[in-house]
């Protein structure tokens, strides 16, 4: 997430970019993995592009803060299908409004 690879920019990096685009900003504030890096910089009062400059102690906590969230986002999901088969058929129900 962090590290750069293959010329693709990290998670951070991604934000930083896509954070000068206003209109974006409520969506990336509900996406996992931004939305810990977007809480860390308010918390921190630090502005988003400044989350690329952090020293090593930083840097850890908000690694480690976004793998607390992943891991809770990964609970909640198998809560929430336990009956969930990697590689199995997924098909999805439309619900049809009752009115």
């Amino acid at each position: 997430m962090f590290a750069v690879r293959d010329e693709r920019p990290s998670l951070l990096e991604e934000l930083a970019d896509l954070w000068k685009q206003h209109a974006l900003r409520p969506i990336l504030e509900d996406i996992i993995g931004y939305r810990c890096a977007i809480g860390f910089a308010w918390e921190h009062n630090i502005a988003i592009r400044e989350l690329l400059h952090l020293d090593p102690t930083r840097q850890q906590a908000v690694i480690a803060a976004m793998a607390d969230e992943y891991l809770e986002h990964a609970r909640r999901q198998e809560r929430d299908f336990p009956d969930w088969q990697e590689g199995g058929d997924v098909r999805l129900t439309l619900l049809m409004d009752s009115h």
